[in-house]
């Protein structure tokens, strides 16, 4: 038989016995339940909101801007260029090393002595060398290039300013557009909590009026009129609404 809340069957002793999946369908919607829990605020520890600065803004728009990054790369890698350059005028020290380990050869003799050596011993041509070693040093300093040099630090010198001015005018770009948000955003909050604020007191001054024609002491016209400047305000406050979502958006380039 079948029932809202789950599916029985039938079993030899005559008795209904829950459908499987129901288990396995009600295990999963706990498990669901918990990870909800532990990813909302009341389950876990609730995230605190804190205002912004300008100042921050602008500290954390710098830190994540491309256009930042991009530009100060590019002062990083005018910055190198011109190490580069100047080590170019350094002078350079080289050293090598070698060494050889040679096969066992025996060494080259003379079977028969010379007229000053003592009788019997043999003559050493070549003698057997098996350790081969071999070092070598030296210093590359340039003396004259036709002034190639100088100008090559030069250019990488004027190179890495102008980077450094390209970086500089960048970050204020962002930095200004960052606070015009920023400001744009407040004075939308603020537009919209004075729009709130009227149509409170709209609200409230209908209440008022509603009551007043209950009793007898407003007319109907009272109660229209005061409808109508609440509906007048709610248009500005759909406008400041949408100015703040619209502000809110502005901030999240990159």
């Amino acid at each position: 038989m079948s029932g809202s809340g789950c599916a029985l069957q039938g079993n030899p002793d005559g008795q209904a016995s829950p459908d499987p999946g129901w288990h396995v369908l009600y295990t999963a919607l706990l498990i669901a339940v918990g990870l909800f829990w532990a990813a909302s605020p009341s389950g876990s520890q609730a995230q605190v909101v804190r205002a912004l600065t300008p100042d921050e803004c602008v500290q954390i728009g710098l830190s994540n801007n491309r256009s930042v990054q991009a530009s100060r790369a590019q002062g990083a890698a005018a910055e190198a260029r011109q190490w580069v350059a100047q080590t170019a005028r350094l002078p350079q020290l080289r050293g090598q090393g070698q060494y050889q380990r040679l096969s066992d050869i025996s060494a080259f003799d003379i079977p028969f002595p010379l007229p000053d050596q003592p009788s019997g011993e043999p003559v050493t041509i070549a003698p057997a060398i098996r350790d081969r070693y071999n070092v070598q040093a030296s210093v590359q300093q340039p003396l004259f290039t036709g002034l190639r040099l100088t100008n090559q630090v030069r250019a990488a010198r004027y190179d890495a300013a102008a980077a450094r001015h390209e970086t500089q005018a960048t970050e204020g770009e962002v930095a200004y557009r960052i606070r015009a948000a920023y400001w744009q955003l407040e004075k939308a909050l603020a537009a919209r909590e004075v729009v709130d604020k009227a149509l409170e007191q709209a609200e409230a001054q209908l209440a008022d009026v509603q009551n007043r024609r209950a009793q007898g002491m407003a007319l109907e016209s009272d109660v229209l009129a005061v409808q109508a400047r609440r509906a007048e305000i709610r248009l500005p406050q759909l406008d400041a609404a949408d100015a703040v979502r619209v502000a809110r958006l502005t901030p999240n380039y990159r």
